[in-house]
């Protein structure tokens, strides 16, 4: 009689939320290592907003979606003296329980599609984001890092109409704009893009010590 007793309020539970969110979370503890440790990371959100800032290793909680059926998308960004920033992409992906909602009938359209999508639910990040960096040993690397002194370096600030695109330049992405670049004095071929609009490109021309400002209203 009780086992009866408690499949049948498992049944009601699943009836009325989801399986995702009644096994899984939509907040994740995520933690951030790199190569070497020591790095300042720091964690933007899909808009380009500054969420989470800390020293390598270390540990944030990450939310998994951002809307109705909208996963999170962040851009993690590393960096540490003598060593060239790295950027990643951290998006979440959809979490096994989610489909564990066909097996429950009515109940589980129910979580399948209002309670694991409002809830974030349905989406997983993963627990560990691991960053590699590269040292500065001069030629060889990425555009404007050429291990001059740094006078020699102009200073290149982008910004972006909608934040967050992409900024390439000379064909490396170097980070998401709004963002500040410090360049050795050099001709580059930068480029600003979203997902959706048009491309922004042109020549840039740095000179030690001047500063470019570049605002890229991309058009969908």
């Amino acid at each position: 009689m009780r086992r009866t007793s408690l499949l049948l309020v498992f049944g009601v539970t699943l009836a009325t939320t989801g399986c995702a969110s009644i096994v899984s979370k939509s907040q994740y503890p995520v933690s951030i290592t790199s190569s070497p440790p020591g790095a300042v990371a720091v964690i933007k959100d899909h808009r380009g907003v500054e969420i989470h800032k800390g020293i390598t290793p270390t540990l944030v909680a990450l939310r998994a979606g951002k809307g109705y059926f909208s996963k999170a998308r962040y851009t993690l960004t590393c960096e540490k003296a003598g060593h060239y920033p790295s950027s990643v992409q951290v998006s979440a992906g959809l979490d096994g329980w989610y489909f564990a909602n066909i097996l429950v009938g009515v109940g589980g359209l129910i979580g399948m599609v209002i309670v694991d999508p409002l809830t974030g639910a349905m989406w997983k990040l993963d627990d560990t984001v691991h960053v590699n960096l590269t040292a500065d040993g001069g030629a060889g690397g990425q555009p404007g890092e050429s291990g001059k002194d740094e006078k020699a370096k102009g200073t290149v600030v982008v910004t972006s109409t909608p934040e967050n695109a992409d900024v390439i330049l000379d064909g490396y992405f170097v980070g998401n704009a709004p963002c500040t670049l410090e360049l050795t004095e050099a001709i580059y071929i930068i480029e600003v893009k979203q997902v959706g609009y048009t491309s922004y490109r042109r020549e840039l021309k740095v000179f030690a010590g001047g500063k470019v400002v570049i605002q890229a209203i991309l058009e969908e």
